[in-house]
């Protein structure tokens, strides 16, 4: 069962629709987000980058989703204020383009940190919450039931199950520290560490970021979204020190995360496990 969310409040809001959480202080501003206000104050092709780089990114395909009551952008009623990308194994036929390139959102030393809440709708082939638009795109996400990070022929595959449940919501966070080990991907659900792979070259850099979606590997995403962000530094985690400030943390994102988003558990068994991971996942909605 998908929990219903309502609207941010005012409180968690800034004037220039940036979030305005105490924890925000602490992990610095991302350079792309996407989330409250920016799904539902737009065009319906455009939304509106809260991160500090600004600009708009464009809809690839607004007619395969879900048009929020004010018919103000793609908005999936039934769990309030997510977008619901409903690709199928297509090519670039939902998503965002972000506008973006991959060396735009990440640092000189080529490392970022990516994440997003994710409901998926199904675990069918790709699932792909970050991508690019070239021929060798990286694509972040999930490759059916296991979470997946490929920057192409070169991926860590999560394995073992560590796709969240169908219809149940999840923090992931997507790490590349170029600093580290020859390059390091991790993988983390709800603030834990899922997987790590050293040896990774990084993506193409003058390709751009997608959202949704990637090029190449027909990897749409059948799913929900909400609190897009990318940052320029790889947060610290495990096994990695990260290239950020002390408080830049995967923890601390989570925490962000949480202050925004409330962890329901669910009502029968308090718990969910995420495959062979063992993580404790949530039901969700928004704080009122």
């Amino acid at each position: 069962m998908i929990t219903s969310k309502t609207k941010f409040t005012a409180a968690l809001i800034g004037a220039s629709g940036a979030l305005a959480l105490a924890a925000s202080a602490q992990i610095g501003t991302p350079v792309l987000h996407y989330g409250e206000p920016s799904w539902d104050t737009n065009t319906a092709n455009a939304v509106v980058n809260t991160g500090s780089l600004g600009g708009s990114g464009t809809y690839y395909n607004t007619t395969t989703t879900a048009i929020d009551a004010n018919g103000a952008g793609p908005d999936d009623g039934a769990t309030g204020n997510s977008v619901n990308f409903t690709g199928s194994a297509g090519n670039l036929g939902t998503g965002v383009n972000t506008g973006l390139t991959l060396a735009a959102v990440s640092g000189a030393d080529k490392s970022f940190t990516m994440s997003s809440w994710v409901n998926l709708n199904d675990q069918n082939g790709d699932n792909m919450v970050f991508g690019s638009n070239g021929v060798q795109p990286i694509h972040f996400g999930f490759r059916g039931s296991n979470a997946y990070m490929g920057f192409w022929a070169n991926d860590l595959d999560a394995g073992g199950g560590t796709a969240p449940a169908v219809g149940t919501w999840a923090y992931l966070t997507w790490v590349y520290d170029g600093t580290n080990g020859g390059g390091l991907q991790t993988i983390y659900a709800n603030g834990v560490q899922i997987g790590q792979r050293t040896g990774a070259a990084p993506g193409q850099q003058g390709e751009t970021l997608t959202v949704g979606t990637t090029g190449g590997n027909s990897g749409d995403l059948n799913g929900h979204l909400d609190d897009v962000s990318v940052y320029n530094v790889a947060f610290s985690g495990t096994n990695d020190p990260g290239t950020g400030t002390a408080g830049q943390t995967v923890a601390a994102l989570y925490a962000n995360a949480q202050a925004v988003d409330t962890v329901i558990p669910e009502p029968a068994t308090f718990a969910a496990i995420l495959g062979g991971a063992g993580m404790l996942l949530g039901l969700r909605r928004r704080r009122a």
